[in-house]
């Protein structure tokens, strides 16, 4: 039963989708987090592949139900020139024990994108192939995590130093980006969120904030984290306002992070034959 409430819970993240983050303008920050933060923009432009560890981590609460808690976590390749990136996609079970959902390859071949997805609860390989990038960001725009810290750090309202912190091997600081206003607006919109969603989270949620770990001798950006459930909790609320649901969803926290590491030294992969047969959808 409860592993049944897992899945369903998972589903729902992946048909609201993953939140691209993105701010507005540096605001009244100090001299030299501004130029740490430009540091970091150009250490990110610079860079050609890395490796990264996306984990979701959600507390859900059905009405008259208990909490279930869920822990997603995603294992990514990416090399930028030429363009590839392999995924890799796990759940925790009850127990505690990693549980294989899918894996991954896109790749760009000078004239078309393909995705290549292994679906381990059928055991099945599909292909899907696009010929534009609009296409394929639709599809993949969870994972374009270089874009994704730049659009963060050109455009963050303001910046403060909050400690330091060990990650992997890299000695970092911690610097956590607020926008509040026009920024937040834009914010949403940048989600896709059309105006009147937009104004009732902001009704009840007027600031919102995303954590930046950056590494203190490169300057690169070892991990970014934000709690999205005020979002979440919002659009659920108006569905079952709406009779899309029966009963209430209360997102006790639903926090997406991003660790970054073997920034320009990540492994070579090749797409197996498998996926290369695989029918094209």
């Amino acid at each position: 039963m409860k592993k049944n409430i897992i899945i369903a819970i998972l589903s729902l993240i992946i048909i609201c989708g993953t939140i691209v983050i993105g701010m507005s303008q540096f605001g009244s920050n100090t001299k030299e987090i501004k130029e740490i933060i430009a540091s970091a923009i150009n250490a990110t432009e610079n860079l050609n592949n890395f490796e990264a560890e996306l984990s979701t981590y959600t507390d859900v609460k059905r009405e008259g139900e208990e909490t279930v808690q869920t822990v997603i976590r995603s294992n990514l390749i990416y090399f930028l020139n030429p363009y590839k990136m392999y995924i890799s996609m796990i759940i925790l079970n009850e127990a505690g024990e990693e549980e294989n959902v899918f894996e991954k390859y896109s790749v760009y071949d000078g004239q078309h994108f393909a995705i290549y997805t292994h679906d381990f609860v059928i055991d099945e390989w599909n292909t899907m192939a696009m010929l534009n990038r609009e296409q394929f960001n639709m599809q993949s725009r969870e994972y374009t995590i270089k874009e994704n810290i730049i659009f963060c750090l050109k455009n963050a309202d303001t910046f403060t130093k909050n400690g330091e912190e060990r990650i992997k091997d890299y000695d970092t600081i911690k610097y956590t980006g607020i926008f509040a206003g026009s920024s937040l607006r834009n914010l949403y919109r940048s989600m896709g969120y059309i105006d009147s969603v937009i104004d009732g989270i902001i009704e009840k949620h007027s600031k919102f904030d995303v954590s930046f770990w950056i590494d203190s001798r490169s300057h690169n950006v070892v991990k970014y984290s934000m709690d999205i459930s005020h979002i979440y909790n919002y659009i659920f609320e108006r569905q079952v306002e709406d009779g899309v649901l029966d009963n209430a969803v209360f997102w006790e926290k639903y926090i997406n992070e991003v660790t970054v590491f073997n920034f320009n030294k990540a492994p070579d992969f090749e797409i197996p034959q498998e996926a290369l047969d695989a029918n094209i959808n």
